[in-house]
C-alpha cells in the first residue's frame, strides 16, 4: 500500500516549524507587556502584534494611501 502510506503521510504528520510562529508572538508579546507596561491593554497589544507582523503590507498600504 505504498500509495496509501504517502497520502496518510501528507496528511497526518505535522510540520516541523510549528512552533516558530507562536514563539515569535510570545517573544513580541513579552517585549510590550512587562512590569513596567503591564497596564497594557490586551487589544493594544493585539493590534502591535499584528502591525508587527505585517509591516510590510501594513507599509504598502499606508504608503498607497499617501499618494
Amino acid at each position: 500500500m505504498p500509495t496509501l502510506y504517502k497520502v496518510a503521510k501528507k496528511i497526518l504528520c505535522t510540520p516541523d516549524a510549528t512552533s516558530m510562529p507562536s514563539e515569535r508572538v510570545f517573544s513580541i508579546a513579552g517585549l510590550l507587556i512587562n512590569n513596567k507596561k503591564s497596564s497594557v491593554c490586551p487589544s493594544t497589544v493585539n493590534k502591535v502584534i499584528f502591525i508587527h507582523d505585517n509591516y510590510k503590507l501594513c507599509k504598502q498600504i499606508l504608503c498607497d494611501v499617501d499618494n
